[in-house]
């Protein structure tokens, strides 16, 4: 395991955690099951086989590993200049892209991350502190939050701050819903993962290509 990384808990009965090393740029997870005991690295429950049935698919510049079997799920999305839309120009403004559908049928999400993640903007002024998150709509209009689009744009994972849009990388992680619940996704509700940025944005020279780098982790179980 990881020196000096801390174990969260992944499930509300505190019967399986995860630990993963926040600043390494190659991932390792490892996954507890308490009642097991065991650990698995880079797996589920003691396992180390990626998963192959019932997994999703990634969008855009992005690429997923999924790990685990036909019920427990991780899927590890790592961003490469993966576009997220065209900033504002000195007013508010929210954007989003597809990044992940999940498989059809009804689905927990228990917990997600982003590690060492940061966003750029090809525009004059990169100090702006967009918030960004996961939702399963995207986020649009003249909006300088998540919130202010509609719940259902952060409804996955956040939202958080970004340090800047000059690239700036930083780790946050979370349940959904602020940490209060996982989410239940019933298969009739959207299956979309749309990662969204919303900002008042400062006057540029010209707008341009919001982009974002970095890992990020999904924790799911599919139900049915």
């Amino acid at each position: 395991m990881f020196a000096g990384t801390e174990k969260v808990w992944i499930s509300s009965d505190k019967r399986t955690r995860l630990e993963y090393d926040k600043g390494a740029a190659t991932l390792a997870v490892y996954v507890e099951d308490v009642l097991q005991g065991t650990f698995g690295a880079n797996g589920l429950i003691g396992d180390t086989y990626p998963a192959t049935a019932s997994v999703g698919a990634a969008s855009g510049n992005a690429t997923a590993a999924e790990l685990g079997n036909s019920f427990d799920h991780l899927t590890i999305l790592t961003l490469a200049d993966f576009a997220i839309g065209t900033s504002g120009d000195g007013a508010a403004l929210a954007l989003g892209a597809l990044l992940y559908t999940f498989p059809a049928g009804d689905i927990i999400v228990e917990y997600g991350a982003f590690n060492q993640f940061g966003l750029t903007g090809d525009i004059s002024v990169t100090t702006d502190t967009p918030e960004y998150g996961l939702g399963t709509t995207a986020a649009s209009g003249v909006n300088a939050t998540l919130g202010a689009v509609a719940t259902t744009a952060e409804d996955i994972l956040g939202p958080f701050v970004a340090a800047d849009v000059a690239g700036t990388v930083a780790d946050n992680e979370g349940f959904p819903y602020a940490g209060a619940k996982p989410m239940l996704m019933r298969s009739a509700e959207a299956h979309t993962c749309y990662l969204n940025v919303a900002d008042t944005w400062a006057d540029v020279t010209a707008a341009g290509a919001v982009t974002g780098d970095g890992i990020i982790i999904l924790k799911w179980r599919l139900l049915s």
